[in-house]
């Protein structure tokens, strides 16, 4: 039965069963040192960062699953017998309980779906006289833009015109972050925000400062050691504002999250080893309490259909591991017009 329950836990996770087998092992501080000779809190995280890290392959795979079965008898062997000069947990850790992470699927607003068919359009007349190298960079390029629109209209002009026009929202994205995020402040929990994109934390940072009456602050790859330290260890505390706002890439190695029980993606890396890697920041050791965590998709929009196809195929989202977002610009150009174009049920 614990082998079956890691075994749809680790699914929901993406991660593989040892690791997951691992991660709870290592919650239990008198077996660490049988697992992986680690003394410290961060000799552990730095271990758990390692093995995330690791392409593992298929005969890899069904060995560790074979001895999983091991893994966990001997981690429950431990917590009901003392060992020698360490004292038993009084209240051992238990595995932290995880709910399916959601993937929710805001609307665009008219302004967004407009923004995206015109970059729709360019991207069709321009693939027409594009090939080569030239082809790779149109098509990522254009990527991007579309990804940024699903975020939200400004990202994407770069204008530095506000989040809302007129008290409404520009956004379908950003208005579902609003409505999330004031109901996790209300009832007294923390979230995690992450996002690809820097510029887009960094624009999200003042309304979400003014929406929550707090300074929410901002974690990306410019912030120093020292401040980056310090930001963690007050929202760990439970000071400042409910909300952690941070790249995907600085959330990846190193961070202890744990005060957090959600974790929300507004946009996709499209990469499951990059994404599970800033998620696990809030399954660290010390979380005991459930986490939710969602993902934001836009319905109608390419990030939907690319979201759906790396769910549905487990080699494509293993080729995304080591790939990134390359694959798509092998597509021939039909396949990749479907997998972009804009559905009707893109705007509600």
């Amino acid at each position: 039965a614990r082998i079956r329950a890691l075994d749809a836990l680790a699914q929901e996770r993406g991660q593989t069963l040892a690791q997951m087998a691992l991660a709870w092992a290592l919650r239990d501080e008198r077996v660490t040192s049988l697992l992986v000779g680690a003394r410290t809190v961060e000799q552990l995280d730095n271990s758990l960062d390692a093995l995330e890290r690791r392409d593992f392959t298929d005969a890899e795979l069904d060995r560790m699953v074979g001895e999983l079965g091991t893994i966990i008898s001997s981690v429950e062997a431990v917590q009901q017998a003392p060992i020698d000069g360490v004292e038993p947990m009084s209240h051992p850790m238990p595995i932290v309980n995880v709910t399916r992470p959601d993937v929710v699927r805001p609307s665009l607003t008219p302004e967004q779906a407009g923004l995206y068919q015109a970059v729709l359009d360019e991207l069709v007349r321009e693939l027409r006289e594009s090939q080569g190298m030239g082809r790779r960079g149109l098509v990522l390029a254009s990527l991007t833009r579309l990804k940024q629109i699903c975020n939200h209209p400004a990202h994407y002009l770069g204008d530095g015109s506000p989040l809302l026009r007129r008290g409404q929202h520009r956004s379908g994205k950003v208005e579902l972050l609003a409505d999330i995020l004031t109901t996790v402040a209300d009832e007294g929990e923390r979230a995690l925000v992450f996002t690809q994109y820097a510029e887009f934390a960094r624009m999200l940072q003042p309304w979400l400062t003014a929406l929550l009456g707090a300074e929410v602050p901002v974690l990306d790859g410019a912030v120093p050691r020292a401040e980056r330290d310090a930001l963690v260890a007050r929202f760990q505390s439970g000071g400042g504002a409910p909300v952690l706002v941070a790249t995907v890439q600085s959330g990846g190695t190193g961070l202890n999250l744990t005060a957090a029980n959600h974790v929300i993606h507004v946009d996709r890396w499209w990469n499951p080893a990059v994404e599970n890697q800033a998620t696990d920041r809030a399954f660290r050791i010390g979380q005991t309490r459930a986490v939710q965590v969602r993902k934001f998709v836009c319905a109608g929009t390419l990030e939907e259909r690319i979201d759906g196809v790396i769910a549905a195929k487990r080699e494509l989202s293993s080729m995304t591991v080591r790939t990134g977002e390359a694959w798509l610009t092998e597509l021939n150009n039909d396949e990749l017009y479907e997998l972009v174009a804009l559905r009707d049920e893109a705007v509600v």
